[in-house]
């Protein structure tokens, strides 16, 4: 890690060191985005920055960033995030042009325990439908607005108190269908996602929106997440490095995508769930676009054999990775989740509109337009992957007993 050019980068900025990289798959649509770079970008950060950033136990990157605003209105606040690009998409989001006002709503959040994204999602469709005229409540589009909504949706009070339930049950008091609103990043099981897979396209990590029992694509970030890495690179650095075999490697590889993000999404998933477990850090492995050594699941069970005296080959993790996962998964189902829950948001599949043009969704090398079946087959290839049963998206009970998971009292729905 020491070796990586950008790591002086990273500790002054933070997180916010991968702007240049990140911001443009992440973009809200709402400006252009030469306007948000000019409003948000690290530059403007580095005035509102505090004393440090924080890290994870042991790491040098210090990527976690906090705030203190020195002047104007929100002079004296302090707060703190775990990357700058949330603020920075808040304000895109909600058209507020001074940086401080986005931060100010963070901190609110941060205070009253509640998600900011999701927060700030629910004001943006309200008030955009206020202003067309869908919505008979008169919703101004500014800071006052948001942060009276905001407070009334943590009180539980006034019309904000409306959205506290969430997505679908604000959309029956409201009769407005959350999942025609354009302007949104996409609904996966009631959860709006944190990246809209119309901007960053149909890498491995977007794919698990639609998969993963969170929802939410689950940290399963690597070097896929940085745009347009050539597919033999892909490969031979990222997925081989998985402990893939040349089969699996074959069926990932191939088609008029170059690699299919489904069965791929399968193998990220599973290597997620070794990393949640060993506690080791996810951001690093977007570097290794530089040619830096990064961490795979090879070197994760070379170094845990070298630092525990137990001899753990990579097949192991994998295993215990694919285990927690789909142990995670039949926690949903019993719960009452079922393969239908599981699909596309029908956000994603709709033209969104921004001021540089129509965005739609397409494929990692941005060649491809997918469609509601193209999301469809690449869940029925997903399942196959994995070796779930098809018909009920679901492990099978030979899969159950294959991973140890037999007596742990699951019950699989009949067919």
């Amino acid at each position: 890690m020491e070796k990586n050019p950008l790591l002086p980068q990273w500790r002054v900025l933070g997180i916010a060191a991968g702007w240049p990289a990140h911001s443009p798959l992440v973009r809200e649509g709402v400006w252009e985005y030469s306007k948000w770079n000019e409003l948000y970008g690290p530059e403007t950060w580095l005035k509102f920055k505090g004393e440090r950033n924080s890290s994870c136990w042991g790491c040098p990157m210090g990527c976690r960033v906090d705030f203190h605003i020195r002047e104007g209105r929100h002079a004296g606040l302090s707060t703190f995030t775990g990357s700058y690009m949330l603020p920075a998409r808040v304000g895109q989001r909600l058209e507020l042009e001074d940086p401080r006002d986005a931060v100010a709503l963070l901190d609110l959040c941060n205070r009253e325990g509640m998600c900011y994204f999701t927060t700030s999602q629910l004001v943006n469709w309200v008030t955009r439908l206020s202003k067309t005229g869908k919505l008979k409540e008169k919703l101004e589009r500014n800071f006052e607005t948001y942060r009276r909504l905001f407070k009334e949706i943590a009180e539980r009070e006034g019309f904000g108190g409306l959205l506290s339930d969430g997505w679908y049950p604000a959309s029956e008091k409201l009769g407005a269908d959350p999942d025609e609103f354009e302007e949104g990043t996409g609904l996966f099981r009631g959860v709006d996602a944190i990246q809209d897979a119309r901007f960053t396209r149909l890498h491995p990590q977007a794919f698990s929106h639609l998969t993963s029992p969170r929802p939410h694509h689950g940290g399963t970030q690597s070097l896929y997440t940085v745009p347009m890495v050539d597919p033999q690179v892909l490969r031979e650095v990222d997925a081989k490095e998985m402990g893939l075999s040349e089969g699996e490697l074959d069926r990932i590889f191939g088609g008029p995508m170059k690699f299919n993000p489904a069965r791929y999404a399968r193998y990220a998933e599973d290597r997620m769930m070794v990393y949640n477990s060993l506690g080791t850090c996810i951001v690093h492995a977007l570097w290794g676009f530089l040619g830096v050594k990064y961490l795979n699941l090879n070197l994760a069970a070379e170094l845990y054999s070298l630092v525990t005296g137990l001899e753990v080959g990579v097949e192991e993790l994998r295993r215990k990775g694919e285990r927690i996962f789909t142990f995670w998964k039949m926690l949903n189902a019993e719960e009452g989740l079922r393969k239908e829950d599981y699909k596309c948001s029908k956000i994603w599949l709709m033209p969104r509109k921004t001021p540089e043009g129509e965005v739609l969704l397409r494929d990692y090398y941005g060649e491809v337009v997918l469609s509601e079946r193209d999301m469809e087959n690449l869940l029925k290839d997903y399942y196959e992957e994995r070796g779930w049963d098809g018909a009920t998206g679901l492990p099978t009970p030979q899969k159950l007993r294959e991973l140890g998971l037999e007596g742990e009292g699951f019950r699989l729905p009949a067919l």
